[in-house]
């Protein structure tokens, strides 16, 4: 209850610390209640949410952004007991180097480990994580520190065509049962690094559900890169962002009143919407379109491409081979609003339902686009919106917004490992709670 609860954490002595928070609703008392079984305080009296407009055509009132501090420090590498203020304690099984399918990548392959570097920072900030217990017995999640992505990549015979993947699904479950039958037992409080987040129905295509039967299909938590909101088992999905390279959060963000660029957009125009804006884009003088050079030019590139970021309000981020996009987190990171698209024309698996949400609220710092049905040329319409939230001010909040994200993306226990203990958090009463709360 919620008197016991609160007697529990006074009693124990519980030190927990306010950061930046936005006012939760009286609809919203059970989040207040989750806060606090996750050693977080709601601030009645902090700053209020940013009601910035972030779909053509409607307005949306800011929602409970949550923002905790660990009061361990970042660097931290030992874990601590599970009474000792982590409301979240989690095992991480102990794997050798085949079960946990670590594979030398070649050069030819490097872009495998530079795409889904998400799941070696996964695995490595869950190992330092303060959460982290020895004691099975007193955990309430289980990591699998398999690289089941990276796996799939490198030893697939083609497109959904990986028989070595159901030998190693095999042998990865082996060993999660030396450390006894949780693994069938408490099988929904397991996380696994996947590819793409489930959906409801586990067998769905989307999921690659036969590659890895057990791990990907099996009922487990997905820790995932792509997602779909058509559908999506929100319980088992624990979406999470790209890893952004460090020096992107190194750099100093410019004020909004000193970036002189509207717009920037980078990508290979090997699509409609990427053809459009590669042409159409070059017409805004205050806009900046470049081709991403081969490999051999990409690290100065990126040198080059960081300068411009700094300079820019928003990056307009397509859709490419994929509906997720790295330069979306790198926006955020750089202090810069992502416009994201939605084409609701186009199938459900291409409908974004975008990372770390909840807790984060996405509509506080970045601009939501849909390409109607049938139009061709959307520039000239997407840079009147854009111009238009620049005039009314609601570029800087989104801005400000991005800033105060920023360090949540970061791969350390402060960052990403904070949000996905929220997101667990939510989770520790169990699916049918879980469902209640998003009705609610």
């Amino acid at each position: 209850s919620f008197c016991g609860l609160v007697h529990s954490l006074a009693s124990s002595g519980h030190q927990v610390q306010a950061r930046e928070m936005v006012p939760a609703s009286l609809s919203g008392l059970h989040r207040r209640l989750l806060a606090l079984s996750a050693g977080l305080v709601l601030s009645s009296t902090g700053p209020q949410a940013f009601a910035a407009s972030v779909k053509l055509g409607g307005t949306r009132g800011g929602q409970l952004l949550l923002s905790s501090r660990n009061r361990h420090s970042e660097g931290a590498t030992e874990p601590v007991a599970a009474d000792d203020g982590c409301h979240t304690p989690f095992f991480v099984y102990d794997l050798d180097k085949e079960a946990s399918l670590s594979i030398d990548i070649t050069e030819e392959q490097r872009d495998i480990h530079d795409n889904f570097e998400f799941e070696f920072a996964f695995i490595e900030m869950m190992k330092k994580h303060p959460c982290r217990v020895f004691d099975i017995a007193s955990a309430k999640f289980f990591v699998v520190p398999a690289k089941t992505v990276h796996f799939y990549f490198s030893q697939r015979e083609s497109f959904r065509v990986c028989p070595k993947c159901q030998e190693a699904d095999t042998l990865v479950v082996k060993h999660l049962l030396r450390s006894g039958n949780y693994w069938n037992t408490h099988r929904e409080q397991h996380l696994v690094p996947s590819l793409r987040c489930p959906l409801e129905d586990p067998h769905a295509p989307f999921s690659l559900p036969e590659h890895f039967p057990q791990l990907w299909a099996g009922g487990a938590m997905q820790v995932c890169l792509e997602a779909t909101r058509s559908d999506i088992d929100k319980f088992r999905s624990l979406h999470v962002t790209y890893v952004v390279q460090p020096e992107m959060f190194a750099k100093t963000l410019r004020p909004s009143a000193e970036r002189d660029l509207l717009a920037v957009y980078a990508g290979t125009p090997f699509t409609e919407w990427r053809r459009t804006l590669s042409t159409s884009m070059k017409s805004c003088a205050d806009c900046v379109v470049l081709e991403p050079p081969s490999r051999k030019m990409h690290s100065d590139f990126m040198e080059n491409w960081t300068t411009v970021l700094s300079r820019a309000r928003f990056q307009v981020v397509p859709p490419g081979d994929t509906i997720e996009r790295a330069a979306r987190d790198q926006s955020i990171a750089m202090g810069v609003v992502p416009v994201y698209f939605d084409p609701g024309s186009l199938s459900p698996l291409q409908w974004q339902y975008l990372p770390l949400s909840p807790p984060l609220d996405w509509s506080e710092f970045s601009v939501h686009f849909a390409v109607e049905p049938g139009e061709q040329d959307f520039w000239p319409r997407m840079e009147k919106h854009l111009r238009g939230l620049v005039r009314s001010g609601e570029a800087d909040r989104l801005a400000r917004g991005a800033a105060m994200t920023r360090d949540r993306l970061r791969w350390t226990a402060d960052g990403v490992g904070s949000i996905l203990m929220e997101m667990l958090a939510a989770r520790a009463s169990g699916r049918a709670k879980f469902a209640a709360q998003q009705i609610e």
